[in-house]
């Protein structure tokens, strides 16, 4: 059942497509909907045309370190030792430390907003200076006890996606996790970090 209602969603709201096939009467029906099974995330209808606008929430699950510029606010705040695991790049003028797991950042979007771009505005806002590249947007859906992963290709519009799911009910969620299929480039860390990235690197590479 559950298959056939996601297909069916789908098949009215092409993932991937920032322009809707809807007319603007059928599409302020579909954001009525969503509104009302939303939880703070409500959608917005433009004045004129179909675009729209709302807010989506990301969940930040990188297993890797994040570099940020040594004299940023968030160098300041996450480069306590005591808290979490990091070092600064003094050559490079950089720190990189590991985000809390499940961080959660709001972002105010529009209907026309790519996937690529959601992955630049949260860098921005976390001023992570990585190559962006290394990161990938992806939808979560959790129903009968069981998780779906689907990774956004990058001119997938998240906001049109949300609509697709009929409201925000937390078992379906976005992801930021690493792009673990695309080049990643590593910077250089201090020696702790690059070793546990190794090491880790190399245990998934004996599990394949």
């Amino acid at each position: 059942m559950f298959i056939f209602i996601f297909i069916f969603l789908f098949l009215q709201i092409p993932v991937g497509v920032c322009s809707p096939l809807l007319t603007r009467d059928q599409l302020k029906k579909r954001i009525d909907m969503y509104n009302a099974n939303a939880d703070g995330t409500a959608i917005t209808l433009e004045s004129e045309g179909c675009s729209f606008v709302g807010s989506v929430r990301v969940r930040l699950n990188l297993s890797r370190p994040i570099s940020v510029p040594t004299d940023s606010h968030m160098a300041r705040c996450h480069g306590a030792p005591e808290q979490y695991d990091h070092c600064e790049d003094t050559s490079r003028a950089r720190t990189s430390f590991f985000l809390p797991k499940n961080t959660v950042k709001a972002l105010h979007i529009t209907s026309e907003t790519t996937a690529q771009e959601v992955i630049m505005l949260l860098l921005n806002k976390f001023k992570v200076i990585d190559n962006p590249q290394k990161f990938a947007l992806f939808e979560k859906i959790d129903e009968n006890g069981k998780s779906l992963i689907r990774r956004l290709g990058d001119q997938e519009c998240p906001l049109f996606l949300c609509l697709s799911w009929g409201g925000d009910n937390g078992m379906k969620r976005f992801l930021l996790q690493e792009n673990e299929t695309g080049q990643i480039l590593v910077s250089i860390y201090c020696k702790k970090n690059l070793f546990l990235f190794s090491n880790k690197h190399t245990k998934q590479q004996k599990t394949l």
